[in-house]
This record gives structure tokens, C-alpha cells and sequence, in this order.
């Protein structure tokens, strides 16, 4: 019997990466938020969704895109932005939200790469900001802690700059059956640079801007998070990683401070039901994003392998 063959057996589309980066960008969104051109956003926050996610979707605007549930949202101006790929389901949600930017890429798992990509064009030309932050559909924010982090982190000095939880270099993967499947000929190292953990990461706008910049002259591969964050703003970009700022796995802890405020900021829902990783209750997660149980035990050990500083 004939082996099936691998869905992911393929090498990065090099030809669309430079066709994106190169033609304007008008060319790819199919449908744009319409803003305050005048405006410079505190944070743009770009959430990575799928046509079939509109339930996602309108929980995080109930949730942590509210502005009525944050005090950085009700009195400091900031932008959620939803992207999606080719769908005609989009046309009608972004007629009653006005926050969906549409772009004209398949929207399936390998081509979330060339999807940012578009969004990040988008925004460096249509958008001013201080903060740039990519999040995925199964994460939550609590967007005053976050800016409370963002205030600290600006102190420290550096000109670009990007926070997040920190993978320390790792080897790409070569199996061909993985999801996360890169071809030597699209990177051809042994190891990735550190890099962000992809549901949730904050750049600087000055870092966002360089990795814009340079992101269309190096050769792309379709693992989003290793190459914005590490590849692309390798040796360009600091990356800062706060104890207990963002969690790679769902959790009730965090750390606290002195006054037991908590310093959880991100928290994805990964592994919120036990085993089953993709299941989720984006609204129950943010409630307990409010309100987490303060353990430093827990949090100590989420963070052993990030190396935090």
C-alpha cells in the first residue's frame, strides 16, 4: 500500500516572500480597518485569527479587547486588529467590527508567515504607534500589567527592543511530516538565534520597524515566531525576557510583587484542559488572568528554561 504523502513536505514559498516584500502592500489587503491616521497608537496589538474562529474572535472583544476591561484601553489610545486570510466570512463580520484586516494569502497553518508578513507591511505604513504586539487567537492579555511592563523595560535604555517568553537557540526541525518542518535550503543552520514564543510578543516600534525592514532580505522559512524574532532581528534587536511576564503554557499561578500584584501579562490557553492542548475557554482564562493565585514555585519553574534577565 502506497505511503501517504507528507502535507508539509514542501520548502518555503521564496517567490511570494519577495513579492510581498517588494510590490505594495495595497496589493495584498483585501480588507483594512479604517483609523485615525493622526493617532499614535500606545500598542497595536495584531491577533492572528482563521475565518472559522469568529467565536474566538468576539470573545476576546468581549474579554480583553474591551475597552471597558482596561484602563490602558479606555484612556490611552490602542488598536486591536484582527488578520485574516482569504475568506469571504470576512467581509460581513468586518462591516459590524471594523477591526478584521483582511490579506490576500490562503489562510492554513504554513502560510501564517506570509499572513504576518502582510499585517507587519500594513501596519509599518498605515499605523503609527509606540508598541507593536502579535498575539494568537488562544491567548489572552491583561493589557495594564502588560503596559506596566512595557513602562519598566522602556527604562532600560535600548533603542529596539522586543519582550516575550524566550526560547534559547534550538534546532530546526527536518522531519518533513512536521508542522514546523524547515527545508535546509530555507535555513540551513544548525541552530536557530533565542527567539520569542510565538502566542504573544511585544516589539518596540523601533524594533518592529527594523524588523520590517530587513525581514525581505533573508530568505524566509514557515516557522513565524523563529523567523521575525530570531533570524530576522538577530544581532539587529535586544530581546528582553521578564520573569513571570508571559506564560507558554496556561496556568492559575503567577509570581507577585512585594504588594501581591501579580505580574502575569500573557498566558495562553495551551494545555488549559489537561492534555488536550487545543481546547479552550478563552473567557475563563482571562478571568483567571485577573485574578491568578500567587506562586512563585510554579512560575520559577515555567521560566527555568528561559534564562529570564
Amino acid at each position: 500500500e502506497e505511503e501517504e504523502e507528507c502535507v508539509y513536505a514542501t520548502a518555503a514559498n521564496q517567490t511570494l516572500h519577495r513579492m510581498i516584500n517588494t510590490m505594495p502592500i495595497d496589493k495584498f489587503v483585501l480588507k483594512a480597518p479604517t483609523f485615525d491616521r493622526h493617532t499614535n497608537y500606545r500598542m497595536v496589538f495584531i491577533v492572528i485569527s482563521a475565518p472559522f474562529e469568529k467565536y474566538e474572535r468576539d470573545e476576546i472583544r468581549r474579554t480583553w479587547a474591551n475597552e471597558k476591561s482596561s484602563i490602558t484601553r479606555k484612556v490611552i489610545d490602542s488598536l486591536v486588529i484582527f488578520l485574516m486570510g482569504r475568506s469571504s466570512i470576512a467581509w460581513v463580520e468586518a462591516a459590524d467590527h471594523n477591526d478584521i484586516l483582511q490579506v490576500d494569502v490562503d489562510d492554513v497553518y504554513r502560510s501564517m508567515v506570509y499572513k504576518v508578513e502582510c499585517a507587519f507591511r500594513w501596519v509599518r505604513e498605515n499605523l503609527k504607534s509606540e508598541f507593536v504586539v502579535k498575539v494568537d487567537s488562544d491567548t489572552v492579555i491583561h493589557v495594564d500589567r502588560l503596559n506596566e511592563h512595557l513602562k519598566r523595560l522602556d527604562q532600560r535604555g535600548s533603542d529596539r527592543w522586543m519582550t516575550c517568553y524566550r526560547w534559547l537557540p534550538a534546532m530546526p526541525i527536518r522531519d518533513s511530516c512536521h508542522r514546523w518542518f524547515v527545508a535546509e535550503e530555507d535555513f540551513g543552520l544548525e541552530y536557530f538565534p533565542e527567539y520569542c514564543n510565538g502566542p504573544g510578543y511585544v516589539m518596540k516600534r523601533s524594533a518592529f520597524d527594523t524588523i520590517v525592514d530587513r525581514m525581505g532580505s533573508v530568505k524566509v522559512f514557515e516557522v513565524e515566531d523563529a523567523f521575525f524574532t530570531g533570524v530576522v532581528a538577530r544581532n539587529l534587536v535586544d530581546l528582553y525576557c521578564v520573569d513571570g511576564m508571559v506564560s507558554p503554557l496556561f496556568t492559575e499561578y503567577s509570581s507577585c510583587d512585594e504588594d501581591a500584584s501579580p505580574t502575569l501579562s500573557v498566558l495562553t490557553t495551551h494545555f488549559q484542559f489537561g492534555e488536550e492542548k487545543s481546547k479552550k475557554n478563552l473567557t475563563a482564562a482571562y478571568e483567571r488572568l485577573k485574578r491568578p493565585l500567587c506562586d512563585t514555585t510554579v512560575t520559577r519553574w515555567l521560566y527555568q528554561t528561559a534564562q529570564c534577565k
